[in-house]
């Protein structure tokens, strides 16, 4: 589970508003440094492959921020969490120049590959990612400032999953302005973090209470 609680207008970046813990033997939570992409070769992740894939993760105390996290395994079945903590991180995503998630208001201007919703009392359920990703390896990563792009291979054939910031290409935000997913100044990298199974991602305002 990945937890993160923060106010919806909190537009810090990941690296600032969560820390990283798990807990001990002794049961008790352990604080370590959190992980960004940043922090490790972006060419770490080739060869890996991706054995799920949750659009669902992290909490704010009432409901979801709708951080997307993908599950990695590396040659020795080693498993960790690489998750997009980007608020309704799915809106921000392409899959094969497909939106990957989107407001409803948009549904009929382009379905998204993925949705979880209920909207105007009708159930909104299906998910065109996963057959697309899971059981693929990434070939390919890269990282700029405001985007992270990594190639996957699925059975031969290669699908590319993108995570935009202000990129025409995504589906607009309810205003009809462009999405835009980054404080200003802050880069993509930033965003990507990665999480041990079994691992937290929590404010240490809210350990505090």
């Amino acid at each position: 589970m990945c937890g993160v609680l923060f106010s919806m207008d909190d537009w810090r970046s990941a690296m600032e508003m969560v820390s990283y813990y798990q807990k001990g033997e002794d049961g008790k939570s352990e604080v370590k440094p959190l992980q960004n992409i940043l922090n490790r070769s972006v060419d770490e992740l080739i060869g890996k492959k991706i054995k799920g894939i949750n659009f669902t993760m992290g909490t704010y105390g009432m409901g979801g921020p709708g951080f997307v996290g993908l599950l990695l395994e590396d040659s020795k079945s080693n498993q960790e969490w690489m998750v997009f903590t980007i608020w309704a991180a799915a809106d921000s995503l392409l899959l094969n120049d497909k939106w990957v998630g989107a407001h409803p208001m948009f549904y009929d201007q382009q379905k998204p590959l993925y949705s979880n919703i209920l909207s105007k009392g009708e159930v909104l359920e299906w998910d065109n990612v996963s057959p697309e990703i899971i059981g693929g390896a990434i070939l390919k990563a890269d990282l700029k400032n405001k985007s992270f792009t990594i190639n996957i291979n699925l059975n031969g054939k290669i699908h590319k999953l993108e995570l935009l910031d202000e990129d025409p290409r995504l589906s607009p935000m309810p205003s009809g302005e462009k999405r835009k997913a980054l404080k200003d100044g802050d880069q993509m990298g930033k965003y990507i973090v990665f999480h041990e199974i079994g691992g937290m991602l929590d404010t240490v305002e809210n350990r505090k209470r």
